[in-house]
């Protein structure tokens, strides 16, 4: 008896997880596709990053060395950091 329960059980919690899988898989392809139309909508974006979770393993580092490096302009000036000119003050 113990061990149809079990059994039963445990075809419920797998029955679970798939549905939770689909769903997770649903939501990220609709914030994909919203995501998607964004940058295509906005001029200033680089048209490069649609779909760029497609892209091979090579794309995607270089295309996050690149973002770093975009960041890391724009958080200094004239190659001080505002964290350290806001900490000398």
């Amino acid at each position: 008896m113990a061990n149809g329960f079990s059994t039963v059980a445990n075809a419920i919690v797998i029955m679970l997880l798939f549905a939770l899988k689909h769903t997770q898989d649903r939501q990220q392809t609709a914030l994909q596709l919203k995501l998607d139309e964004l940058i295509r909508s906005s001029p200033a974006a680089d048209d490069h990053l649609v779909q760029i979770e497609r892209a091979e393993e090579k794309e995607l580092v270089e295309r996050v060395r690149d973002q770093i490096e975009v960041h890391d302009s724009l958080r200094s000036d004239d190659g001080v950091d505002k964290s350290e000119r806001a900490a000398s003050h």
